[in-house]
Formats: C-alpha cells, structure tokens, sequence
C-alpha cells in the first residue's frame, strides 16, 4: 500500500536492506479505525534519532508529530500524508511483531476469544479506564488470554506449551526466546480445551468475577506458564518454581522484579511487568467496576 511504499522510499535511500514488520492491534485483529499503525524498522541498528531526519527528505510525505527518545521503546510519531494515518515508528528488539503474532495466534483459535478480547476492551474505554497510562489495549488483552489459560477455564494452552511443541529454528532477542508453535491445525489437534461448551457470556462473567476476588498484590500472573505464583514462593531462590530461578533472581539471589499493586509478566520477557504503571488506586478502582459489572450481568441473567 501507499503507506508502507512511502516509508520504503524514504529509508531505503540510507538502508537500502531495511525490512518492515507491522505489528500492534491493526495486525492482531483489535485494531479501531482511528487506532496507530505501529511499524518496526529493521535497519541494523537501534538508535532512532539516526531514522528522525530521513523522514522529511522527500517532501509532502510525512509530518513528524513527536519524537520520543526517552521511552522503554523510542518512537518517532508520524502522519503519513496521502493517507492521514497515524504510524509509531520503532528500530529497537522487536519483539511487538512476535508478541503481536502470538495474540493473533490465540484470537484466531476461537471466535468466543477475539468477541471476549473486543468485549473488555469496550467496557474498559466505557468505564474510562483504558488507554496509557492506565489499562492499555494490550495488557488488557493479556489479562483476557490469561484467565483463559486457567485450570478452570483452559481455553486456550500457555506460551510455554507453543514453545515446547515448536520445532523449527528458534528466535531468541536478547536472551529471550520468541518463537512458538503458530500452526492453529497442529494446536487444535493436541491441545484440547477444557470447557469446549462454554459461552461467551459465561466467559465475559467469570472474567469478571476472576479479577473482582484476585489478591493482586500477593501475587504475580506468568502468561508463559499460565500460573498464579505467590510472593512467598518468589521469596527465596529456592522455592521459586525451577522455570523461574535462572531469570528472576541474580547471582547474589537477589529478586529481579520489584513489588506492585499488579503484576502480570509479559509472555516472553519473563521479567517485565506489563502493568507496572497501573496504581493501587486504578487496580481498585477495575475491581470495584468488576463487582457492579459482575451485578449487572447477574440481574440480567436473572431477568431474561
């Protein structure tokens, strides 16, 4: 398309081998039409501030929003001027695009996943608690594919049960591996759900009711393994379950995570917390709307 040939003839002057990936909610299917295009440029390097002045080389094709250097991820802002779509343009890790493949993967396995996934994500923007740097589209989304993979639920297998049934070359960024079985035919045929008969309605209940009685803040949440560990089992090196002891502690025994009102671990660096910057204020705040959401839903039951 226009966009993404514009941003070729722009780099490729200075990284005539660059490659593109697409990532973000436009590619995983929960995009909205005024949702960003999120865009990582493979280029050999990490520095963005090189990548900054490319894009006003050829006139009339972009127009540089904001440029934000000191972020986890730097961006570069852009409005893509044939289009008037709004791109973040990153060069560092990219891990977005296999993160990005991995929530595409579980949405495609169900149809009840992605209705759940656009369902809490609309009741989130409603109660006026998603967006940075409260409730994010994507730690909201893994909050969802999180109480799916629970005992009680198992819809849909851990990260860690796609790594091990993968078998092709594996992808590791920075230490991390991001590879995963991605064929839906080959996950279906071994991996059987649990609750196959459950509905949508069901779900979008016990998720509420699942993150209304969650004690957040003595726990930490592993999308890797789909397990609820305890505090106390992080306390001390040796009694950390064994996926756990060469990452989250140092040599010196040291914990590599801090405290926090909410904790739920990104699926593939085991040590970052994609809710880091949700308050204890905001997590009661999405509990409390759990509980009246979960009332409503009761009183609907009840009545239809």
């Amino acid at each position: 398309n226009s966009l993404t040939n514009d941003i070729r003839r722009v780099i490729n002057r200075t990284y005539p081998n660059a490659e593109l990936h697409f990532f973000g909610s436009r590619i995983s299917g929960l995009a909205k039409i005024k949702s960003d295009i999120d865009v990582f440029i493979d280029v050999g390097t990490e520095d963005l501030e090189r990548l900054v002045p490319l894009f006003t080389t050829i006139p009339g094709l972009f127009h540089i929003k904001q440029v934000i250097l000191g972020a986890k991820v730097p961006i570069i802002k852009l409005e893509h001027k044939n289009t008037g779509l709004s791109c973040d343009i990153s060069c560092q890790d990219g891990y977005g695009v296999y993160n990005t493949h991995l929530i595409k993967l579980y949405i495609n396995l169900d149809e009840r996943i992605y209705k759940m996934c656009a369902t809490i994500l609309e009741w989130a923007k409603m109660n006026g608690i998603r967006g940075s740097p409260k409730f994010t589209s994507y730690s909201l989304t893994w909050m969802v594919l999180f109480f799916l993979m629970q005992p009680e639920i198992s819809l849909v297998p851990s990260v860690q049960w796609l790594q091990d049934n993968f078998s092709g070359r594996k992808v590791i960024i920075n230490g991390w591996n991001c590879s995963f079985l991605n064929d839906i035919n080959m996950i279906k045929k071994y991996f059987v759900p649990k609750n196959c008969d459950i509905t949508l309605h069901e779900l979008v209940y016990n998720f509420f009711l699942y993150y209304a009685m969650l004690r957040a803040e003595s726990v930490v949440l592993f999308p890797y393994t789909g397990e609820v560990i305890s505090n106390r089992s992080l306390s001390r090196y040796s009694k950390a379950p064994v996926f756990l002891r060469n990452i989250f502690f140092d040599n010196n025994g040291d914990k590599l995570i801090r405290r926090g009102s909410f904790r739920l671990m990104d699926p593939f660096i085991l040590t970052c917390n994609i809710v880091q910057n949700i308050r204890k204020s905001e997590l009661k705040l999405f509990q409390a709307l759990c509980v009246h959401t979960l009332r409503n839903l009761s009183w609907v039951k009840e009545n239809s």
